[in-house]
This record gives structure tokens, sequence and C-alpha cells, in this order.
């Protein structure tokens, strides 16, 4: 028997996968419904506010200084992409992603306690999304 070219045997797995994944595509099927309903945990939602809500207002207040120390790092992340950034200033960015990364992990556990709600959660998911 002779040796089979290993390129042409992928070939031809390849192209018998593509075709039996084409079979399905002029099916006229929905994807499904999903089921259950969102807690909020690791989704934005919809855009909520919740101004009047005591909790979610003191965590606003408490994302202020994240806020500026994520839209701090905007330049020094444009300078990166650049390749114009300099060593003091890419210490400086380490010292503020350093600072701005613990800062979150405290946002994190007022965003996560367990008196919490749903609806607290999503409003503040919303804070924390960056503008820009």
């Amino acid at each position: 028997m002779g040796k089979t070219n290993p390129r042409s045997a992928f070939g031809a797995a390849a192209l018998i996968l593509a075709a039996c994944s084409l079979g399905g595509c002029d099916q006229k099927t929905s994807p499904p419904v999903p089921q259950g309903t969102d807690d909020g945990l690791g989704r934005a939602g919809a855009p909520t506010t919740m101004d009047d809500d005591p909790v979610v207002a003191r965590f606003k207040a408490e994302a202020t200084d994240y806020l500026a120390m994520r839209a701090g790092l905007r330049p020094f992340e444009r300078k990166f992409s650049d390749r114009t950034i300099t060593e003091p200033e890419v210490e400086a960015w380490r010292t503020l992603e350093a600072e701005s990364g613990a800062e979150r992990d405290r946002l994190n556990a007022l965003l996560y306690d367990e008196s919490i709600t749903p609806e607290q959660r999503r409003a503040m998911f919303w804070i924390l999304r960056p503008s820009t």
C-alpha cells in the first residue's frame, strides 16, 4: 500500500466537515428561546440609573475615583498602541493600573454583596461602563 499524503487527508476531512456544516444552513429554524431570568450577574442588561436608590447613589460616588483612574489610563494605552510610550510613562501606567485594579476589587466586593438586588447590581454595572 502507498503512503497517504497528510495534507490530502486533512483537506478531505475539512471538505467533509464543511459539507456537513453547510447542510443545516438551509433549514428554516430559529434559535431556542432562553429560559430563566437575568439576575444581573455578569451582564450589563438594559441601561438603568436608579439615581433615587441610596445604595446605587453611594456606589456611584464611590466609583468616581476608579472611573477617573481608568480615564487616566487611556492616554497611556494609546501611546502603547502607537509605540511612543517612554519608560517613565510605562512606570506611571503600571502604578495607575495597579491602583485601579485594587479599586476595582473593592468595588466588586460592594457589587457582589448578597444584600444587593439584581436591579441595583445592573445599575452598578452601568455605572462602571467606560464612557467613550
